[in-house]
């Protein structure tokens, strides 16, 4: 007998497959399509057709790749590292020499008095005597033309400086002694430095008298000469080929200023004869260079004539004096013999001469005559010494 049936197909409806057509046997369970089979026994039950499971089939070809999935997230920065400083590179090679910087020009002022002032015993302006400057190092020159109005040794004149109000220690004196009437100069320089512009000017008082005993006149001055100017300084350039001689040298100023040890003026001594080396300056020089020479000292002889100049020396001996005539009346003098103290601070002017000059350089040193008994140039707190030579140049 051939069995005849049906298998139920997935998603297929009940009613097209539980009445079978005439003379097929339904293999399925009306109760269950769980799309199990069936079949029927001899005694017209049903039974499934259920086997045991067969072998696993052989394992299929991989399948291709997959496509490569999107890029995770960028995860958190770590924690930083710790590590030793590492030692320090060689040093780099020297670089070249920059460029000369731009020199810098000196400056200068000068004024004069433009009315009397009569003196007190409190500082006054000197009409007139005041210049403004810029920044820099300075040489400042006072000259007081005064007169002398009542004379007794306890009375004494002061030229004093004041930078921007400031009062300079440094003064120029005049002791009054018998000089009443006589009108002199008394000059004084300074040495300044300042750091942006600044009103310097001469001021004046007595010491010791009453007022009016000293008039400073007309012919007062203050000058000023920049000793250096106050630019930036360029970098150093390469050494240059030594130049030609020059015209002269710039302007260079030496000075020594004493408080103590007073020095004898020998008696007499008819000839222009140094008072001490221990007073020489020596400064750069050339032939034809203009010195400014000054003196502010007090000094005194005994019964005759007295004299103070100055002198070029070389090799400890006198070249030139610096004033004309025997005498030479320059810084000072005492001609009356009447044993006084004396004022010697006169400012010279001297033209260098080829036999002043000894390896380039020039030196000056005070000079005296005395005709009577021995005398004294002071150097003391009291009456302080101060000498100076500057070189103009020419």
């Amino acid at each position: 007998m051939v069995a005849k049936g049906y298998f139920q197909l997935p998603g297929t409806a009940d009613a097209d497959i539980d009445t079978p057509p005439t003379g097929y046997v339904n293999l399925y369970a009306a109760s269950d399509h769980g799309n199990v089979p069936y079949y029927k026994k001899p005694d017209g039950s049903v039974a499934s057709f259920t086997g045991a499971a067969g072998p696993t089939g052989p394992t299929g070809p991989t399948g291709p790749t997959g496509a490569t999935g999107p890029t995770g997230v960028t995860g958190a920065t770590g924690p930083t590292g710790v590590g030793a400083t590492g030692a320090t590179g060689p040093t780099g090679p020297t670089g070249p020499t920059g460029a000369t910087g731009p020199s810098q020009t000196g400056n200068s002022a000068l004024a004069a008095s433009s009315g009397d002032v009569t003196t007190t015993s409190s500082l006054a302006d000197v009409t007139g005597c005041t210049v403004s400057l810029a920044a820099g190092t300075y040489i400042v020159t006072g000259i007081f033309d005064v007169l002398v109005n009542n004379a007794l040794n306890d009375r004494t004149f002061e030229g004093h400086l004041d930078v921007g109000g400031s009062d300079q220690t440094t003064i120029a004196t005049i002791v009054a002694g018998t000089f009443a009437g006589d009108r002199w100069e008394a000059t004084q320089q300074w040495r300044i430095t300042i750091g942006s512009t600044t009103t310097v000017k001469l001021r004046c008082k007595h010491t010791g008298g009453t007022n009016g005993d000293f008039t400073v006149k007309g012919g007062a001055t203050i000058s000023a000469a920049q000793a250096s100017a106050a630019g930036p300084a360029g970098a150093t350039g390469p050494t240059g080929p030594t130049g030609a001689a020059g015209a002269g040298a710039g302007s260079t100023l030496q000075r020594l200023t004493r408080t103590s040890g007073s020095l004898t003026l020998t008696a007499s001594t008819t000839t222009m004869t140094e008072v001490s080396s221990a007073l020489r300056l020596t400064l750069a020089a050339a032939t034809n260079d203009v010195l400014l020479i000054g003196l502010s000292a007090m000094f005194s002889v005994g019964t005759g004539e007295g004299f103070v100049d100055s002198a070029t020396i070389v090799s400890g001996a006198i070249v030139n004096q610096v004033s004309p005539g025997s005498r030479g009346i320059g810084h000072g003098s005492n001609e009356l013999g009447s044993g006084g103290i004396n004022n010697a601070t006169g400012t010279l002017t001297y033209v260098v001469q080829s036999g002043d000059i000894s390896g380039g350089n020039v030196t000056v040193s005070p000079t005296f005559v005395n005709s009577g008994t021995a005398g004294t140039l002071y150097a003391t707190t009291t009456y302080g010494l101060t000498y100076w030579v500057m070189n103009m140049g020419h």
